[in-house]
């Protein structure tokens, strides 16, 4: 794969090469020696239909789960966030549910550690900006999640504020996510609980001050709009975020620096 530089931006196929647009540059590779027919059909690539199948279920996974990110996108999310996102959850989840390869069921509770810690943004790592000292705990039905951070006394707490910051913000996103099954009819998967699944909440803390030495901690709890406790087929995300402000005339200016979100919990 290689970027195509000039005045004439192509896209699409010029004989054994195929032009494509990514994140503003032209990317140029060469087409691949198999046709899609001959995988789809050949008893060969039985093993790679099987690979493809479940990795079109991750996509789908990723999909709907992304499309629960709406509210929190253009804060945090980074570049080939959607690629990292499906390549995590194939990997992760695919080898531990149940049923013949190519049409195992997927669920992010096979594997619940799998996606912990997956930033939004890889160049910013929540890690690195923000100590992990902050606890999560859901209630019993799974449909509200309790975040406390503790006073920035505490010895374990340490931020890297941009400079000029004066006060931060904590972000509490949570989002349900079904497990995903095959469904023979469709020949695709299929969500197995639509009813609750894609419901989601997101919560802001009021701005904090970084420097006031009495500075108390934070909770905050988020709540899913569902009727009833969650489904054993249904997964509740949970996303920490963090980001910086600037107080000035009697306003609270966002800093766009040292701002980051991860996967903190999955219950």
């Amino acid at each position: 794969m290689a970027e195509a530089k000039g005045l004439i931006h192509l896209k699409g196929t010029l004989r054994d090469l195929v032009f494509y647009r990514m994140n503003g540059k032209t990317i140029v590779r060469s087409k691949g020696t198999v046709s899609k027919e001959r995988i789809m059909q050949d008893p060969a690539f039985a093993r790679r239909r099987e690979t493809m199948s479940e990795f079109g279920g991750a996509n789908l996974m990723g999909r709907d789960m992304r499309s629960c990110w709406d509210e929190v996108k253009a804060t945090f999310c980074g570049p080939y966030v959607s690629g990292r996102l499906c390549g995590k959850l194939k990997a992760g989840i695919a080898p531990f549910g149940a049923g013949e390869k190519g049409k195992r069921t997927l669920g992010l509770r096979n594997n619940p550690t799998a996606l912990l810690g997956f930033g939004l943004d890889r160049r910013r790592d929540f890690r690195q900006i923000c100590s992990e000292v902050f606890t999560l705990a859901a209630d019993p039905s799974r449909r509200s999640v309790t975040l406390y951070m503790p006073p920035l006394t505490h010895a374990d707490v340490q931020l890297r504020q941009p400079k000029g910051a004066t006060h931060y913000r904590l972000w509490l996103h949570l989002c349900t996510i079904s497990d995903y099954a095959w469904n023979a009819e469709c020949e695709s998967y299929q969500p197995l609980h639509t009813k609750q699944n894609l419901a989601r909440a997101l919560v802001i803390s009021d701005p904090q001050p970084l420097r006031e030495a009495g500075a108390a901690g934070q909770t905050i709890t988020a709540n899913l709009p569902v009727e009833g406790d969650l489904s054993e087929e249904v997964s509740m995300v949970a996303l920490v975020g963090i980001e910086f402000c600037q107080y000035v005339r009697e306003e609270y200016r966002t800093l766009a620096q040292n701002r980051a979100m991860m996967i903190a919990g999955i219950f």
